[in-house]
């Protein structure tokens, strides 16, 4: 690198300690010496405040552990941390003592700590709050850093700087830049549960016997009382189905149900058991003498010599029966044939006429007799007889029935007919480009419809005579009628009316784009003097390769540097001294495509602020920053660099005219996180660069906890140049 011109100061201070002024000192050339050992003095202080914020967010971090744990271990086992604040968490001994000051909590910083409860999943009190108010903005990111392992979450400036359970480096690094001091809030979930306040109610013991009687068996004890399961532990599902088991202890009776514990156990069974009271020995008894038995007596045998028979009815004798009557009686019977409605009598003479015709045939009428047995030592006697229905003879006439003949109306028929075709309008297909290229090849060929189609004809019928059947008329099928034209199909030569087909974009093994990105050189790979290594991109740090440290050497080396001096003191006269200094040298290559790998990007900078009293000629006090940055441009997967801060593409924000909104409970006024959107809106990449979204831009309105909106145009931008 080139060497700046001296600055005139570094003159003054050369011609006072050369030979030629030996003469003496002036009191302007003293205080010239003051200033610059100044300088110096500054840079130690640089070195030594950085060794010092670091052993603050070593204490600081150890503080915040111990808090955590020493809560969880008082609270753990209430399952909550209702009623925790600074004050309580002092007197139970949960923070360490170090930290006690004025009856308070106090950082490394001089600055409030204060421990309070938070809410987790919907659960209130569930979790433990640590805030840090106002930490300086050179700790604020490293302390986020450091003590963010085993946090549910972190916030800096009240807007959380996790995602997805982890800290997002280069969100808490914006967060913590954006001012001098912010309060940086942990949130802690130690999943704390327990089954509080199961109490058994008390037994019922039967009272004692008298003593004079034998003591009677105790009553069975009383059965363990029945608990409904706890709700379950964050993050733990419901509680087994099968049932509890355990150990009952000897002289109880238990049961067992399922107790929530902290996850991943979630579930452990817990004894529900009652004492069992001494059963007493029973009273024996004597016992009885049976009764003598008198032998049974037989009584005397005597068998009937009557028996009805079985079957015991049968027909009486044709000519008479006991009594006297005709055992069977025959007579002629005379009826009527009808036939069903809608048909006629029909006569062997196939003489046919409606209504009835007569008809004769011939009744019997029979009688039966009965055994019984009136004197079980006498004869089977048979009674009067019993008339049996009627039977009847075959009827004498021969009629039988004939459908009149009924006709059915027209009959419409249909089938399906032949496809049928017609000239239809050019069809378009799309085609695949060859391997590894991207876009479609668009052809045109002519087109043909075709249809399904469908026949018709009519049936007729008629009566040939009264009765019987009817005679069909089939007339021819009619000609094709089409049912419904379908969509045109090709049947000419195809032609190529379009071609997009372009050189595929390389892909990862994954599947996502291979792209450039801009990754920043690991803090190692940059000397500490005369600057300090400083990172575009603090997530995504890399080890240089020897092509590329050897060009950043080179532009160390031989990159211009330009010089700026200005007058920062009171007054208007611009040549008085001392001047805000600035050496700046940048080296800017570009990285939006593959054939831009291997450029690089460098910036050095440092600037001097000298704040003089009262128009003096030496600094009140002064202050030095800047730094070297120095990235490269790498091929990377997509995959690897969405939600990163080299990711090529990020939405940038417009806000449109007109004032804030803000939301006091008014329908369609979201209540949303600082700086966020809504509607939500879609991720930003390669594919929709340039997309312009309109959305709302929710953010805090006048430093109170409401919110407010601005409606907002966000265009998707490549906005990962460094400069």
């Amino acid at each position: 690198m080139k060497t700046p011109a001296p600055h005139p100061l570094s003159n003054a201070i050369h011609s006072l300690v050369s030979p030629a002024n030996e003469k003496g000192f002036s009191l302007i050339e003293v205080l010239l010496v003051v200033a610059g050992s100044s300088l110096l003095a500054a840079g130690g202080f640089a070195v030594y405040q950085n060794a010092s914020t670091n052993q603050s967010i070593k204490t600081e971090q150890s503080n915040i552990q111990a808090i955590a744990s020493n809560a969880e271990r008082v609270y753990g086992a209430l399952g909550n941390y209702q009623g925790l604040t600074t004050s309580e968490a002092i007197t139970k001994k949960v923070p360490p003592s170090s930290m006690i000051s004025s009856g308070g909590l106090m950082s490394r910083w001089s600055k409030p700590v204060l421990v309070s409860p938070a809410n987790i999943d919907g659960k209130s009190n569930a979790g433990l709050k640590i805030s840090y108010q106002a930490v300086p903005a050179s700790a604020c990111a490293k302390l986020a850093s450091a003590a963010s392992e085993g946090m549910t979450d972190v916030e800096v400036g009240g807007q959380s700087v996790f995602d997805n359970g982890k800290l997002n480096v280069g969100r808490s690094i914006t967060r913590c830049n954006a001012s001098s001091s912010s309060d940086v809030v942990f949130t802690y979930y130690g999943a704390a549960s327990g089954l509080a306040g199961n109490v058994l109610p008390p037994v019922n013991l039967p009272a004692t016997p008298p003593t004079s009687l034998p003591p009677p068996a105790s009553p069975p004890p009383a059965p363990p009382p029945v608990v409904a399961p706890p709700p379950p532990s964050p993050g733990c599902g419901a509680a087994p189905t099968t049932p509890a088991t355990g150990t009952t202890p000897a002289g109880q009776a238990c049961s067992f149900i399922w107790n929530s514990v902290a996850a991943p156990t979630c579930w452990a069974s817990m004894p529900l058991c009652v004492p069992i009271s001494p059963v007493g020995p029973g009273v024996p008894t004597a016992p009885s003498t049976p009764s003598a038995v008198s032998p049974p007596v037989s009584p005397p045998v005597s068998t009937p010599s009557c028996v009805v028979p079985s079957p015991a009815t049968r027909l009486c004798a044709t000519g008479s029966c006991v009594d006297g009557v005709a055992g069977s009686v025959s007579s002629p019977n005379a009826g009527t044939f009808t036939c069903p409605g809608g048909q006629l009598i029909s006569t062997p003479g196939a003489y046919l006429y409606a209504g009835s015709a007569p008809r004769t045939r011939t009744q019997t009428v029979t009688r039966n007799e009965t055994a019984s047995c009136p004197d079980p030592f006498g004869a089977v006697r048979w009674n009067s007889s019993t008339t049996n229905p009627a039977t009847y003879s075959p009827w004498n006439e021969s009629y039988s029935c004939a459908p009149i003949c009924v006709a059915p109306g027209p009959a419409p028929q249909s089938q399906a007919g032949p496809t049928l075709s017609a000239p239809g309008s050019d069809v378009t297909r799309t085609l695949e480009c060859p391997a590894g290229q991207v876009g479609s090849i668009t052809q045109v060929s002519s087109g043909v419809v075709y249809s399904a189609s469908i026949q018709t004809r009519t049936l007729t019928y008629s009566c040939l005579a009264p009765i019987g059947g009817y005679q069909t008329t089939t007339p021819a099928w009619s000609a094709p009628q089409a049912t419904g034209w379908g969509a045109p199909q090709a049947v000419g030569n195809w032609s190529t009316v379009g071609n997009t087909c372009t050189p595929a974009i390389p892909t990862c093994a994954d599947g996502s784009r291979q792209m450039a990105a801009w990754f920043s050189a690991d803090y190692s790979e940059i000397p500490i003097s005369p600057s300090i290594p400083v990172a575009w991109f603090g997530d995504a740090l890399v080890t240089l390769t020897p092509a590329e440290r050897s060009r950043f050497q080179w532009l160390q080396q031989n990159n211009p540097v330009q010089h700026q001096e200005w007058y920062n003191g009171p007054g208007p006269d611009p040549t008085r001294w001392p001047a805000d200094t600035e050496d700046r040298s940048v080296y800017s290559e570009s990285c939006s495509s593959l054939a831009d790998v291997g450029h690089v990007s460098y910036l050095y900078s440092i600037s001097f602020q000298c704040v003089s009293n009262m128009g003096n000629h030496y600094c009140d006090y002064n202050d030095t920053s800047g730094g070297t940055w120095f990235a490269v441009c790498r091929s990377a997967c997509e995959s690897q660099l969405v939600g990163k801060s080299n990711y090529p593409y990020q939405w940038e924000r417009s806000v449109l005219p007109g004032a804030a909104v803000v939301c006091t409970g008014q329908p369609g006024c979201e209540w949303k996180q600082m700086d966020n959107y809504g509607p939500e809106v879609p991720a930003c990449n390669g594919s929709n660069v340039g997309q312009v979204v309109t959305t709302r831009w929710y953010h805090a309105y006048g430093g109170k906890p409401g919110r407010a909106y601005n409606m907002v145009n966000l265009t998707c931008r490549a906005t990962n140049i460094p400069n």
